[in-house]
């Protein structure tokens, strides 16, 4: 889904202005660029969209004007430019249960821009009339854990046979 109303600019004390940007059919070539700033362990810790390939980029840009998800990139301006230093989606928009990703470009962390994508994409899930949203995360990424709940989000479900000992995080709008 793509929604400009759901675009926007932030300030950062951190960052500066950071711009959230509807993920469109023809970013492809923006979201491998952001793929290409994550390092080893953000990668095994964000595995949705594995292997982080242009292949991996068009598809998911292709489906950015289906009804059932919805991506954002956030750029950030580094040296005049704006680059991609973090991104967000929702999967799942036609359920009660919106499952909700998040990360952050390995040389913007620990700056505020993870609650900063958690904030907005709550935003979107009230506007959207969600009530819950969903996350998995793996049980030894304990900073996205603090993130997580700080934001509000409480431990669900532990994710019997996972690898990773996963878990589900869950909040209530």
């Amino acid at each position: 889904m793509i929604d400009p109303s759901y675009e926007t600019s932030i300030a950062l004390p951190t960052l500066g202005t950071v711009r959230f940007h509807c993920l469109r059919t023809t970013d492809a070539d923006l979201l491998y660029a952001f793929f290409q700033t994550l390092g080893k362990q953000t990668r095994a810790w964000f595995r949705p969209h594995t292997p982080w390939t242009y292949a991996v980029a068009r598809d998911l840009a292709a489906q950015a004007d289906g009804p059932d998800v919805i991506r954002f990139l956030v750029l950030a301006e580094r040296g005049g430019q704006q680059e991609p230093a973090g991104y967000g989606f929702f999967e799942n928009l036609q359920s009660a249960r919106p499952v909700l990703g998040i990360v952050v470009a390995d040389a913007y962390q620990e700056k505020g821009l993870g609650q900063a994508i958690m904030r907005h994409l709550k935003e979107v899930a009230r506007h959207l009339g969600k009530r819950r949203i969903v996350l998995t995360v793996d049980g030894d990424n304990l900073r996205a854990q603090h993130v997580y709940a700080k934001m509000g989000f409480t431990l669900t479900r532990l994710i019997p046979g996972s690898s990773h000992n996963a878990r589900e995080m869950a909040c209530e709008l």
